[in-house]
């Protein structure tokens, strides 16, 4: 089991690679070594990410401490795509970094389980994203792995999309729901940490926002990049 607090310290970086790959927007080199102009099948696209994936994990593998594949852009290609999240997942754990496979799951009873045992048994990440905003009903399934198999969740408090605040921004006695979520958050201890959102989400997050649920809770993984990251340039330099 990898530790993600030893990684963001021995690499001096807590960036975040996100794995979201795009047909259009692979490299020329990729697409044609798999055909995708003449024949654009959801198996020759599933090999074409997974080609592509590779080369960024061995890039930054040695300057990051985890990636973060979404599942959505894997999940649009069937089950070849699925494969190719799977086997995302295992390649970057072999390369030794934290995967936090980006699933924002959120549901109640043998549902949840089943999302639970998918994700941590099934998958080999070492944590996922949650939607927790049906309650504690729907996060104990992936409790059971925080603390039997050193798992990790990173639970939606207030996200950045601009119709968020319809329901985030409103008060319960004076206090914004996003905050009474990260209360509650913090009352059902989970092992690693909550997150503001996911990924590069945090960077637009109004400061106020910021200041509101940081003195509540000390671990929040900013993902914020940078041009002058040495991480982000090192990575850069590796992939010309």
């Amino acid at each position: 089991m990898i530790n993600l607090i030893s990684e963001i310290k021995r690499k001096k970086s807590a960036v975040v690679v996100g794995l979201d790959p795009r047909v259009d927007q692979l490299p020329k080199e990729i697409r044609d070594k798999h055909n995708l102009q003449s024949d654009p099948s959801a198996t020759n696209i599933a090999a074409a990410i997974f080609d592509f994936n590779k080369g960024i994990i061995d890039a930054v593998a040695d300057y990051v401490p985890a990636v973060k594949p979404q599942i959505a852009f894997y999940e649009v290609y069937g089950s070849a795509g699925y494969e190719a999240y799977e086997k995302t997942v295992k390649y970057a754990s072999e390369k030794n970094l934290y995967v936090i496979g980006d699933v924002k799951r959120g549901d109640i009873g043998s549902t949840c389980d089943a999302y639970a045992k998918a994700h941590y048994e099934h998958i080999p990440t070492d944590a996922i994203t949650v939607n927790a905003y049906l309650g504690e009903d729907g996060v104990k399934p992936f409790l059971k792995y925080t603390r039997s198999a050193g798992k990790g969740m990173f639970i939606l408090v207030k996200t950045s999309n601009p119709s968020s605040g319809q329901l985030q921004d409103r008060k319960i006695d004076d206090v914004p729901v996003y905050v009474q979520m990260a209360r509650l958050v913090k009352s059902w201890e989970t092992i690693l940490w909550m997150s503001l959102a996911t990924h590069l989400l945090v960077l637009w997050l109004a400061p106020h926002i910021q200041r509101n649920l940081k003195h509540l809770e000390k671990n929040f993984l900013m993902h914020i990049f940078s041009s002058r990251d040495t991480a982000l340039k090192a990575a850069e330099a590796k992939m010309l």
